[in-house]
């Protein structure tokens, strides 16, 4: 068993790759939006630190906001394994929020 994306209406799914070339707004003084491929890749990093790499992974952008299921090899069963759900924006619109199942 395995998480699914289901993009949103007007999502479009991208692969990690196409996460390097998507734009990132300028800093302010207060704020510092984050390329959301350094967001997967420092997620990545911090899953291989504690033993667990990831199997599958989808993605979906709309506009500034990342949409993204990760598939873990973490106590994976006949019945399934842990998954992580993410969204955040680079507007503003959204705060980086992480689900784990």
């Amino acid at each position: 068993m395995s998480g699914k994306l289901v993009a949103h209406c007007g999502a479009t799914l991208i692969d990690r790759e196409g996460l390097k070339a998507l734009a990132t707004p300028p800093s302010t003084d207060t704020w510092t939006p984050i390329p959301h491929y350094e967001l997967v890749t420092a997620l990545e990093g911090q899953l291989k630190a504690r033993g667990i790499h990831i199997v599958k992974e989808a993605f979906a952008v709309q506009k500034a906001k990342l949409f993204g299921v990760i598939d873990t090899d973490w106590q994976v069963t006949e019945d399934g394994g842990a998954a992580i759900g993410l969204r955040t924006a680079n507007d503003k619109s959204l705060a980086l929020q992480i689900a784990i199942g």
